[in-house]
């Protein structure tokens, strides 16, 4: 392929990218970016608890087929070192969009997609490790970033040859920089887990009324007028002392419905 094409098809990997199903999804259902909610990230975990399951499936299967279509694309035009080069800079675009400020999601789904278009078998065998690790630790991101090595390893073992080891060591290291945040509160202790949903809510409020708190009482009462809370929910609303001012309208129907 001449140099200006290999030039063109990758900057054509980046720019898509810089496509965010996530910030459009977020602005069309919660008016807002979604990166102005929850760890502040562009991608399907913040979704996920932002915004709930379904639309965290749905940004982490269009985030996937973003990362795979580039990919298919450099397969079918110059094989599988083509493809794996623009399965890289669609996953930079997606990490660091310019077209969004440089603020986008961690690349996890983008990578997979990606690499079910070059090894569809390391791709099931990575994201299962992935799936392993969340489900035993609850932590998205220890998941993300070892599961993600996991496709390297795997191009090591089965000797694929040093350019593709090398080409899935930079997807792999693009996913660990884009959790470098999350790697230092691993480290530290201070990393979130994966929350819970609670199947009541009172189980929340009660000990919260129970403080004889006034801040606490009255996020008791904005407990209940939630179909869903999680534990993260719970301490992003006590941050936020602003929303404890609209509660009053919640008491009556509050007391009314229980006694504490």
């Amino acid at each position: 392929m001449f140099n200006l094409q290999l030039f063109a098809l990758l900057v054509f990997s980046y720019c898509f990218g810089n496509l965010s199903p996530s910030i459009i999804l977020s602005k069309i259902f919660l008016k807002e970016d979604i990166r102005t909610h929850g760890s502040g990230n562009a991608g399907a975990t913040n979704v996920l608890r932002v915004m709930g399951k379904k639309f965290g499936a749905i940004v982490f299967l269009l985030d996937a087929l973003k990362g795979a279509i580039p990919a298919l694309i450099g397969l079918r035009l110059g094989g599988l070192q083509l493809a794996y080069l623009c399965g890289i800079f669609v996953v930079l675009g997606h990490v660091f969009p310019a077209f969004l400020k440089f603020k986008g999601g961690k690349g996890v789904a983008t990578s997979f997609g990606a690499a079910m278009v070059l090894s569809p078998l390391f791709a099931l065998i990575s994201i299962s490790f992935f799936a392993l690790i969340v489900w035993k630790t609850k932590y998205v991101s220890l998941g993300s970033v070892l599961g993600t090595f996991v496709f390297p390893i795997l191009n090591i073992i089965f000797q694929k040859g040093f350019d593709i080891v090398l080409y899935s060591f930079v997807f792999a290291t693009i996913v660990a920089i884009a959790h470098r945040k999350n790697i230092k509160n691993l480290i530290q202790g201070t990393e979130n887990k994966l929350a819970k949903k609670y199947k009541d809510r009172y189980d929340l409020a009660i000990p919260l009324w129970n403080t004889n708190n006034i801040d606490a009482q009255l996020l008791a009462i904005q407990l209940f007028d939630h179909k869903k809370i999680t534990s993260n929910d719970v301490t992003n609303l006590i941050n936020d002392k602003t929303s404890l001012t609209t509660l009053a309208p919640f008491t009556e129907k509050v007391l009314s419905k229980t006694k504490f």
